[in-house]
């Protein structure tokens, strides 16, 4: 019997892929993203589609149920997107520097002709 989280879980998978697909083929997207999305998109579908792959990484993970096997390897995967966003926001935060201070300089020689 299909459930409701069966369908939200599978058509949020072809979303994340299809989405990665389009972002990447106007290449408003790194690669890098694509494969994650993808992997997550992926790995989505197949947890929908074969729920024992979901019951087997429960049992190897020493979980009880599948559910709780998702939650927290979702959990876990949030961490790293956070990580990496903030990596990313740290590398923004010092090329704006970077420019302000260019910006600077070239405003202080432009005043001083």
């Amino acid at each position: 019997m299909v459930s409701i989280i069966n369908v939200a879980g599978f058509l949020l998978g072809l979303y994340f892929l299809l989405r990665s697909y389009l972002l990447i083929k106007k290449k408003r997207e790194e690669v890098a993203d694509f494969l994650v999305w993808s992997i997550i998109g992926a790995s989505l579908l197949l947890l929908t589609l074969v729920p024992q792959v979901g019951d087997t990484l429960a049992e190897y993970l020493d979980i009880r149920t599948r559910a709780s096997t998702i939650f927290a390897l979702a959990i876990f995967l949030l961490y790293l997107i956070i990580f990496r966003m903030n990596m990313l926001n740290r590398s923004l935060d010092r090329q704006i520097s970077v420019l302000n201070e260019e910006i600077a300089v070239l405003k202080h020689e432009l005043e001083n002709r």
